[in-house]
């Protein structure tokens, strides 16, 4: 080995350990000695072809050198190696750099980001098939840790898209990993290990834990689910659930151990069946039948996922109820529940009498649970008594006391629209001012509440329970989204809108968008542009896009209408606030921009409107805002009245006469004149996959088994609907000023 090769080697092995700053410096170091002697790698050579896998690997990981790995790969590519470890560990490496390409530097979305991510998958395919070629390795069992290795690739590469109308276009990947990865582990003979208790015949150490298993066999359940095979779905949940049994049986032949190891794996176990059977119930919300087994578990998830009507829940969760606190007589204090105002005392009448000391930890969060379920099928009597009987119990800080509360946020807020109140001066109902002001009241303390609750699901890692409770926080704060309220619950919207994003929640990708939006207004409110800049351009950077086959029929129908040309543009549909991010967005650019004004004149007039909304009268004593003074309102009135001159002009030139029929209804890219040595990029939407040899960019993929289909969606416009879409600002400009 040459010294040129151990320094190489060194530099590779010590980015793992360094600090992040000092690995950047190590990177590039040896990326410098790679390029440096591109051409002394190989077989003979002084330097091994493996170092290049490795260096891809560890700038991959660091992160920011996707250039410098791809170079790496590309060299390692011309070198023909054989099939072996670092042939797969180089398919990977690409399989995620390309992945990157789409979700981090591309920033694609919609289908071009699933071709893109398609793309990266064949790679990962590749190196799966390496690594489980049967005939040429010592064994089956000689790259486990590769097949493992290759899941969990799979999932970061895989995680963008597994969401409703998008996870089944990975159903056969899916698929594949799981098989090959169940085929390893028998191999190796159940669970493995290493050293001297691993099995015979395997070559090198391997484990495959069973819950991972169980989790990529959920997660292909919910792609066949999602691809209309509910058959298949239910098969593969119940495979998880052969699973958690294999899962118990290993844990017990492990013996016993101290007090916390064994609070430990019963909390897993608890976890893995609590997962399993949620899935189940959603999987079966359709026909129950034996997956609904009546236990108070069962029941809850049965509720929440649609599976007992809300008409029926009423009954299912005060049996279940009762099945728990047998000293509660449930059925009739709801029987009793009054909406009209009560004499004092009455309300804490329907929570019984004592509370029973001796119900376990457990079943209390069980009615916590329950007390849930009557929240979700919007029980509201049922919840509230409900509510009134756990809160005797005195739950202790833990998932029970966050059910608890969350309910109490929702229940609160019911009350005070629902249930009666009188003064307590007059002995009357409250006037309809003094009850607006209580309804507002309970919305912010219940928002204010949700906060806490999110931050403590947070800490407990229960990713579920955080975003449920995201889920009620926006439920009741979208009362308060207006100018007069917005601000009182600002910091709550953003600390939600954080935890999400911690979580990288792939569900609520959509509520994101919505929670940071609303939070850039709170900060354009508060006259902190650049901060609300900022929150805008992170809500425009996620892709939210609504899968056509989620669409509502209507828009089904308008989408698949024939209007021409290349079809309709999709995007204003399945991704419904990017126009009203992006007109934020606009408006930031140019009040944000000291040194040049717009020219457009329908960018003049938009800032002209926003000025004009942002005059207010002055305050009195009282710190009551005045209605504007005689000589403002005039001055206002005739600046809008400058700006409705404008408008009318610039409308006059955009549609005078035939002038739109003149211009062309399809695209027409610019002359191809050869001005630059760089090669021809793909339109910033596009994936570089979808860039055809010699021709314009050409975003077509398979779709349902068809022949390949242009994707619309951003498709490039014409000149004609330029116009168009011009006119349209214009005339709603022309309809705000006027």
């Amino acid at each position: 080995m040459s010294s040129t090769d151990f320094h190489l080697r060194h530099l590779i092995a010590e980015v793992s350990k360094a600090s992040e700053q000092q690995a950047q410096v190590l990177v590039e170091d040896a990326f410098a000695v790679i390029e440096g002697y591109s051409s002394c790698f190989g077989v003979g050579e002084d330097f091994s072809p493996e170092l290049l896998v490795l260096f891809a690997e560890a700038a991959s990981d660091l992160g920011g050198h996707e250039a410098q790995a791809q170079r790496a790969l590309e060299l390692y590519d011309r070198l023909g190696c054989e099939d072996d470890q670092f042939k797969a560990r180089a398919y990977l490496v690409r399989c995620l750099c390309e992945a990157r390409l789409g979700t981090i530097t591309h920033r694609l979305k919609g289908l071009h980001l699933l071709q893109q991510l398609q793309f990266a998958l064949k790679f990962l395919v590749k190196a799966l098939g390496i690594a489980t070629e049967a005939g040429w390795a010592q064994n089956d069992t000689r790259y486990g840790f590769l097949v493992y290795n290759t899941s969990l690739v799979f999932w970061n590469v895989a995680r963008p898209i597994c969401r409703m109308g998008w996870q089944r276009h990975i159903v056969n990947e899916s698929n594949e990993v799981l098989e090959k990865l169940k085929q390893v582990r028998a191999a190796s003979g159940g669970a493995g290990g290493g050293g001297k208790g691993a099995p015979a015949g395997m070559a090198i150490p391997f484990q495959a834990d069973l819950p991972w298993l169980i989790e990529l066999t959920l997660n292909l359940a919910f792609g066949l689910e999602d691809a209309g095979r509910e058959a298949d779905a239910q098969k593969k949940a119940d495979e998880a659930g052969v699973l958690i049994e294999e899962f118990v049986k290993e844990q017990a032949a492990l013996g016993t151990a101290d007090e916390v190891t064994m609070a430990a794996r019963a909390a897993k176990e608890a976890r893995l069946r609590s997962v399993i059977l949620n899935a189940k119930a959603y999987l079966n919300r359709k026909a129950p039948g034996k997956a609904n087994d009546g236990s108070v578990t069962s029941t809850v998830f049965f509720v929440y996922n649609g599976g007992i009507a809300p008409e029926a829940a009423s009954e299912e969760l005060i049996k279940a109820w009762c099945s728990i606190d047998t000293d509660f007589d449930l059925r009739s204090v709801v029987a009793a529940f009054d909406l009209n105002p009560r004499p004092a005392g009455k309300i804490a009448e329907t929570g019984g009498g004592q509370a029973n000391r001796n119900i376990k930890p457990q079943k209390l969060i069980e009615l916590a649970c329950t007390l849930r379920a009557a929240c979700v099928s919007k029980n509201w009597p049922l919840a509230a008594c409900m509510l009134t009987r756990l809160e005797r119990f005195q739950l202790s800080a833990g998932k029970g006391r966050v059910l608890l509360d969350l309910s109490k946020s929702e229940v609160d807020v019911w009350q005070a629209h629902n249930v009666k109140k009188e003064d307590s001066t007059t002995k009357m109902l409250l006037s309809p001012a003094d009850q607006a002001k209580r309804e507002w009241e309970a919305r912010v303390r219940g928002v204010r509440l949700c906060e806490q609750c999110i931050m403590t699901a947070r800490r407990m890692e229960e990713t579920d329970l955080v975003e449920e409770t995201a889920v009620v926080m926006w439920n009741i704060a979208r009362e308060l989204l207006c100018d007069d309220h917005r601000h009182r619950i600002h910091k709550s919207l953003q600390k939600t809108a954080e935890i999400l994003e911690e979580i990288e929640s792939i569900r609520l990708v959509q509520l994101r968008v919505q929670l940071l939006f609303e939070v850039a207004s709170c900060e354009v409110a508060a006259d902190l542009l650049t901060k609300g800049r900022t929150e805008l351009q992170r809500a425009k950077a996620s892709d939210y896009t609504v899968a056509e086959s989620e669409l509502a029929a209507p828009l089904k129908t308008l989408l698949a209408e024939d209007v021409g040309g290349p079809g309709r543009d999709p995007a204003p549909y399945i991704r419904r606030f990017d126009a009203a991010i992006g007109s934020q967005l606009h408006l930031l650019h140019w009040k944000t921009n000291l040194y040049e004004e717009p020219s457009d004149p329908a960018d003049q007039v938009m800032l002209l409107l926003d000025q004009v909304q942002k005059t207010k009268g002055v305050k009195n004593a009282a710190g009551e805002t005045m209605p504007l003074s005689a000589e403002k309102a005039k001055l206002n009135y005739n600046v809008l009245m400058q700006g409705f001159a404008k408008l009318e002009t610039t409308l006059e030139d955009l549609i005078v006469g035939d002038r739109l029929q003149t211009l062309p209804d399809t695209f027409q890219p610019p002359p191809r004149h050869i001005a630059d040595a760089q090669p021809l990029k793909p339109l910033p939407y596009q994936a570089p996959a979808t860039v055809s040899n010699g021709g314009p960019p050409s975003a077509e993929m398979v779709q349902g088994g068809g022949d390949p289909k242009p994707i619309l969606d951003q498709r490039p416009t014409s000149e004609r609907e330029d116009n168009i879409a011009k006119a349209k600002r214009v005339v709603m400009l022309m309809c705000r000023t006027g």
